[in-house]
């Protein structure tokens, strides 16, 4: 009985333990094809609605250093930006006046929505928090991208290295081969071991192979006992 308890157990084990590593598998899968397809969209890639930032410069000093990464929630389109974001928010945007016109800027808000006459169309008013900093030139609704969630200036280096050409290889394609070859160790492992005759229920190999050698010698006897007696 407790033998047959440790088996089921053991198969429950391997079933469970199968489904677990396809759903990381599935779920790896997904997060590269969708980082992929907005990549090849001319779009910075996102999971689950967040992406990282890296900051390059020290505009934002001492809020943020350089080299610091930012955790941020994306904002798709004006509306949710109208409503989402207050004065005081760190946010993501493309410059789209100045000389950093094109530029990904992260800033602080200093004014939310607002109608500006002069450009005709809603907009918000972003500055620098350095010492000295001025208003940068006011950012069209359409063009925030993210609003910061948290800082996380520990994982800077880890964020350059992730995306580099080698931490991509490192990160994605080497635990998807690996997922991918455990998988197949596993498939192997259970089409050799369904080819293994089972042995009939609630007895050991070892009793078999015993009884195997008894009868033998019991024929064996029969038979040396019938030549005697020819």
């Amino acid at each position: 009985m407790q033998k047959k308890n440790k088996q089921k157990a053991k198969h429950i084990y391997k079933k469970v333990s199968t489904i677990i590593v396809g759903c990381v598998m599935l779920l790896t899968m997904l997060a590269f094809v969708s980082s992929l397809i907005q990549i090849v969209g001319g779009k910075k890639p996102s999971l689950f609605g967040y992406r990282f930032y890296y900051i390059i410069t020290d505009s934002m000093s001492p809020k943020l250093e350089v080299n610091d990464v930012i955790l941020s929630e994306t904002l798709s389109g004006a509306d949710e930006v109208r409503q989402r974001l207050k004065t005081g928010d760190v946010v993501t945007f493309v410059a789209e006046y100045g000389i950093q016109k094109g530029m990904l800027i992260t800033h602080e808000v200093v004014r939310t929505a607002y109608f500006d006459d002069g450009y005709g169309k809603e907009m918000i008013q972003t500055r620098g928090v350095k010492e000295g900093a001025t208003d940068d030139p006011p950012v069209p609704l359409e063009n925030v991208q993210a609003v910061m969630v948290t800082e996380i200036p520990i994982i800077g280096s880890l964020y350059r290295f992730i995306m580099s050409g080698v931490g991509l290889v490192l990160l994605i394609v080497l635990p998807l081969s690996a997922i991918i070859l455990i998988m197949a160790l596993k498939l192997i492992r259970q089409v050799k071991h369904s080819k293994t005759p089972p042995s009939p229920p609630g007895q050991d190999p070892a009793d078999i192979a015993r009884k195997a050698v008894e009868e033998y010698i019991a024929k064996k006897a029969i038979e040396d006992y019938t030549k005697k007696k020819k």
